[in-house]
């Protein structure tokens, strides 16, 4: 059975609270959580064990390799997070910057064996690599620092950890609309109205993210959420829309004005706010999900892997992870919160569980078929 989606309710109420004690400033400040520090001074870290229970410490100067997404998440993950790793673990990150899906792909295609050692991902890639049996089960016993964060989204098995959180919404740039003559939109369902189609870079499946826009509409126009039929033929009749494959591509035509509005995650919206571009992002509905990571199967250097996880569970470790992008901690106490982020207006609102919604829904796979017969339809 799926665990409900409360770990971003104690996230966003975490956030609320730090947003009502600062009002309008900028700052970070400490999130309200339990009135001691924990106890892990006092655990026994044995947390390279998580995969093998035989596996010995990894020497200081071991190397690992990481994928997470590209561009400004890759560059901000190296930035803010792996020098903390070779900081507080002795260890080296080669990073890999890929589309969660291409990622995923690439996994199932070689059975689980691949150069990552340790992969983050959204929750889609993450349900398929499970599926297909090329995630690594977990033993959190060995991780001190997981007590304190939200495990596998599938709480009857232990193959990844909820390291973020994360919420879907419409993003658009201002400039544009306003020189094209266009109202801002004030919903996700205004990305259907004729008068934006020019201005909508559509996410094509089976990337994750045309998941979500397909899932999400489907349901505002109430489609069943194991017939994502009404969401396609609404997005699909878009002619005049620029599609786009992944991510890495949508960032760059978003950067360079090529597209106006686009459904996107909040945490790209973030990068995109504080590297001046102006931009905006509207969530009605909301709708939430994670960032998890996991093992693959065919991991090389799955101790120094089990050692990242279990320092990315830390109150240093999610701290880090919130600058890189501001997607919200699963961890509510030590971390310090940003209260200039896009999720401060996402966490006014009730925020709903992605996952839940696509729980029932198909696979990449046959929505993507469904996807390109619409579309040459």
């Amino acid at each position: 059975m799926r665990r409900r989606f409360r770990y971003i309710a104690a996230s966003t109420a975490a956030l609320s609270l730090v947003l009502a004690a600062c009002g309008s400033s900028s700052s970070s400040k400490k999130t309200a959580g339990a009135a001691t520090s924990p106890t892990t001074a006092a655990a026994v870290d044995q947390s390279y064990k998580c995969v093998d229970p035989n596996a010995q410490p990894p020497a200081s100067g071991s190397s690992l390799t990481i994928s997470w997404g590209p561009a400004s998440t890759g560059d901000n993950f190296t930035k803010d997070v792996v020098p903390l790793i070779k900081q507080k673990l002795g260890l080296s990150v080669s990073y890999v910057g890929a589309a969660s899906s291409d990622t995923m792909a690439k996994l199932v295609a070689t059975n689980g064996s691949s150069d990552y050692d340790l992969v983050i991902t959204s929750y889609g890639p993450l349900e398929q690599g499970r599926t297909a049996g090329v995630e690594q089960k977990i033993d959190f016993s060995t991780m001190p620092e997981s007590k304190f964060v939200t495990l596998d989204p599938n709480s009857s098995d232990s193959r990844a950890m909820t390291l973020t959180n994360f919420a879907y919404g419409l993003a658009y740039n201002t400039d544009i609309l306003k020189k094209a003559g266009l109202p801002e939109p004030t919903k996700i369902s205004d990305m259907l109205d004729p008068k934006y189609e020019s201005q909508i870079g559509m996410y094509t499946p089976p990337f994750a993210g045309a998941v979500a826009q397909i899932a999400i509409i489907n349901q505002i126009l109430g489609g069943p959420p194991n017939d994502l039929s009404k969401g396609i033929a609404a997005l699909a009749k878009m002619k005049k829309a620029k599609a786009i494959a992944n991510s890495g591509q949508m960032d760059n035509a978003f950067a360079a004005g090529q597209v106006g509005m686009y459904f996107s995650a909040s945490a790209t919206v973030q990068t995109f706010l504080e590297s001046g571009l102006p931009i905006k992002m509207v969530f009605d509905p909301a709708y939430g999900t994670g960032i998890y990571a996991f093992i693959p199967k065919g991991a090389k250097n799955t101790a120094a892997a089990c050692q990242v996880m279990n320092f990315l569970a830390s109150a240093a470790g999610q701290t880090a992870l919130h600058q890189v992008n501001g997607n919200l901690p699963t961890r509510t106490d030590g971390v310090t919160l940003r209260t200039d982020i896009v999720m401060a207006s996402a966490s006014k609102q009730k925020i709903q569980s992605y996952p839940d919604l696509i729980a029932t829904a198909p696979k990449a796979d046959a929505i993507t078929e469904q996807w390109n017969k619409a579309v040459g339809g």
